[in-house]
């Protein structure tokens, strides 16, 4: 091929988008200008990813706290049985993918756990977030940090073959918003309650659906348009049944209303957390003074750990004990993923073991 035919083909990249007339010409320049944040790149999140990738979003923030596993193949599309093999940290491996499908736009990876100082970052950094956790005191610290931001950001969930989706805190007139989460849902439901990836399983057409209604409200409001949608949307793909509820904000709300950020000022954290879907503790110490954040010398770790099992190490990244039966993935925050257990007191006890609280 011909150079001027490379770079011709190159411009054409988003034509079909531009010929889009509620989009246009303006629309695509408001993309390629915009900043999203996505939380976690599981299901979800490789797919709101993806989508916006492609269509010329300039700049995609991916924050994950977890490494790829086999089990993520089914659903989690940005990844690849090397990934899995190695347990890279799904954000880089995210970032990688998108950056060979579109040279042209920033991807930022960020492998943390997303804490109140990095919710209040992100809002401020972005124009939109997209929810792609699988927690929700995840969705309540993004809802606490957006509206105190004034960001919009959207909600989506979804598990065995139901999804929905909600525009969160998004302007859609002068002086008018859409509901946030807490108008809706003031407080999480009680642990235990809910059906989980877990406990139910999750269908990969159930994830492709409700990103593909959630990227594209995304489009809509990057772009400005008039039509972003009010509404809950949710649906049950195995059945064939959709439905969608028009809501107003609760002039009572906690947070857009009275501005009390429960999840912002960390009154929900936890130092032990277990992950969706398999035997992983997450260990995130709290240190003095009650920061989270913590500096390790993760090359240095990986030295003392070399005569107790096979070690990995990624120097800026991670660092991974294999003490069978148990993985030990430790960040340079501080944070760790320990797998091969569910019971908190075993995570604390083998962090305290080989890294010290």
């Amino acid at each position: 091929m011909a150079q001027a035919d490379f770079v011709a083909g190159r411009q054409g990249r988003y034509a079909r988008q531009r010929v889009f007339a509620p989009l246009g010409a303006e629309g695509q320049a408001r993309l390629q200008a915009g900043c999203v944040g996505i939380v976690g790149c599981g299901a979800l999140g490789t797919h709101l990813a993806d989508m916006l990738a492609r269509a010329g979003v300039g700049t995609l923030i991916l924050i994950d706290r977890d490494i790829v596993e086999w089990s993520n193949l089914q659903r989690q599309m940005l990844f690849d049985e090397a990934d899995a093999e190695t347990g890279t940290p799904k954000a880089l491996a995210a970032a990688n993918r998108l950056r060979a499908v579109n040279s042209e736009i920033s991807i930022i990876p960020r492998v943390l756990d997303l804490g109140p100082e990095e919710a209040q970052e992100l809002a401020e950094e972005a124009d939109l977030i997209l929810d792609g956790s699988d927690a929700f005191e995840t969705r309540y610290l993004i809802n606490d940090a957006c509206v105190a931001a004034g960001t919009p950001w959207i909600y989506s969930a979804v598990v065995g073959a139901e999804g929905m989706t909600l525009n969160c805190h998004v302007a859609i007139a002068e002086n008018v918003r859409t509901p946030c989460l807490r108008c809706i849902w003031p407080e999480p439901a009680p642990p235990g309650t809910a059906a989980t990836c877990d406990t139910a399983g999750v269908l990969n057409g159930a994830v492709s659906m409700v990103t593909g209604i959630a990227a594209t409200e995304a489009i809509k409001i990057l772009a400005g348009s008039d039509a972003v949608s009010r509404e809950l949307r949710s649906f049950n793909l195995w059945d064939g049944t959709f439905d969608a509820i028009t809501l107003g904000r609760d002039a009572d709300c906690p947070a857009c209303a009275h501005h009390q950020f429960d999840w912002l000022e960390g009154a929900s954290s936890q130092d032990a957390v277990r992950l969706c879907g398999r035997d992983t503790i997450q260990i995130r110490p709290e240190q003095p003074g009650g920061t989270r954040k913590r500096a390790l010398d993760l090359a240095a770790v990986a030295a003392r750990w070399q005569d107790l099992g096979e070690v990995q190490l990624a120097p800026a990244t991670f660092a991974r004990l294999r003490l069978a039966p148990y993985d030990l993935t430790l960040f340079a925050d501080g944070r760790a993923l320990i797998r091969g257990t569910d019971d908190p007191a075993i995570a604390r006890s083998l962090y305290a073991r080989y890294v010290g609280m």
